[in-house]
């Protein structure tokens, strides 16, 4: 008998037993459904999470001074550590490090644009500190290396700031005024959008002026809050903030393992821990799919057991007749395998189509997420895996009932 026959063959067997087979395959076509789309919303949390990173500075490192703590490490004795202009450019000449800059909160001011008076959350700024931060120029520019120099009275506006202050008209060219001073818009940031992180305030609800304006008109300090650095290539960021670490240590007479001394969130190490913890969700989430599918399997052999049972009369008179044990296999494990397999199979596809529909319709933005991310080699190791349970549980059944003796049929029918 051919593979085709057995298949046709097979067909008809399990439309005679339709009943007692609908009810397992639907079950394993829901688990494979639920998984894909399980599979494809743990991709959208990571992706949704590395995108929050990125948004904050794709390859920024941030330096935040803290506590010189005493020789016999407590707190009693302890002095600041205090980052002033003079720092910021210095951890340039390192190999590692491509650029850095630096950053000071200006504090909650009230800004009077065209349209309106509102409290705008303002920093001072060095030239790389925007595109560092993954601001976009939308209108305009951004600041420059000049305008820090020079201390120039120029700002650059958040989308939101810009819209609060001019009533969405184009504010490039148009003047703000900060207590007494007034400045001259040069650029407005593209949208960011509401994030999960944030360095301080909502980026599109903040403004921008030169760190040497802020410092010298409204703060009157040479000191800045942090420092930003970003690596020469990304996957180099931890050597570049150990020797920052260490340049910053030797200037300020701090030893580099003093931890309290200075505080580092880097960009790329959160990104490599987020990329550990989506390889550990995925083999989570395939090893819960592949025993839930063990599970409907199981129980899907044991109603092939009882049909092998009922059907022990006619395979004996088959291997009466002359069939090989390995056709009589092949013949329920084919069986077993349209059972599980072709539902499992429907399941899967029916959830990547959810997944697809979700993204064309923008319905899969849950809780803020994002829409469900397809990767096409976690549909494939969802169908080998459903494919290699599927033999396994089925070679039990298929074996018992190939290796039974049509004499011992034939006495007990």
């Amino acid at each position: 008998m051919t593979v085709a026959e057995q298949l046709r063959l097979c067909i008809v067997r399990i439309r005679t037993d339709l009943a007692r087979s609908a009810l397992p395959a639907v079950g394993i076509g829901w688990a494979a459904m639920a998984m894909t789309l399980l599979s494809a919303y743990s991709e959208t949390l990571a992706h949704s999470f590395s995108s929050q990173l990125r948004s904050i500075g794709d390859e920024a490192v941030y330096l935040f001074p803290g506590m010189q703590l005493s020789q016999d490490g407590r707190e009693a004795g302890s002095r600041p550590v205090l980052f002033e202009n003079s720092d910021i450019a210095k951890p340039e000449r390192l190999g590692a490090v491509r650029k850095s800059s630096a950053e000071v909160y200006a504090g909650l001011r009230e800004v009077r644009g065209a349209a309106a008076r509102e409290p705008i959350w303002l920093f001072g700024v060095g030239a790389d500190t925007a595109p560092m931060r993954g601001f976009r120029v939308a209108l305009g520019r951004s600041l420059t290396s000049l305008d820090v120099r020079n201390a120039e009275r120029v700002i650059f506006l958040g989308s939101e700031t810009a819209d609060r202050l001019f009533d969405g008209s184009n504010p490039v060219g148009r003047s703000v005024q900060i207590d007494s001073h007034r400045f001259r818009v040069v650029g407005v940031a593209a949208e960011k959008g509401d994030g999960l992180l944030q360095i301080g305030p909502p980026d599109d609800s903040i403004a921008m002026v030169p760190i040497t304006t802020a410092q010298r008109l409204l703060l009157e300090s040479r000191t800045v809050e942090y420092i930003t650095i970003a690596p020469d290539v990304p996957d180099r960021s931890s050597l570049a903030t150990r020797m920052t670490r260490e340049l910053y240590g030797l200037l300020h007479g701090v030893r580099p393992d003093d931890e309290s001394a200075f505080t580092v969130f880097d960009i790329q190490d959160g990104l490599r821990t987020l990329d550990t913890l989506a390889g550990a969700l995925r083999v989570l989430i395939f090893a819960a799919g592949g025993l839930i599918l063990l599970l409907s399997m199981l129980n899907t052999a044991g109603l092939m057991n009882a049909l092998v049972r009922e059907r022990e009369l006619e395979l004996a008179i088959e291997k009466a007749l002359g069939a090989r044990d390995s056709v009589i296999r092949r013949e329920l494990l084919l069986e077993f395998v349209v059972v599980t397999v072709v539902p499992g199979t429907l399941g899967t596809l029916s959830g990547a189509l959810l997944a697809l529909a979700f993204n064309c319709w923008g319905g899969g933005c849950a809780a803020g997420l994002g829409t469900p991310v397809l990767r096409a080699e976690s549909l494939a190791i969802q169908l080998f895996l459903l494919l290699g349970v599927s033999l396994v549980a089925g070679a039990l059944p298929a074996r018992t009932a190939a290796s039974a003796l049509p004499a011992a049929v034939f006495r007990s029918a």
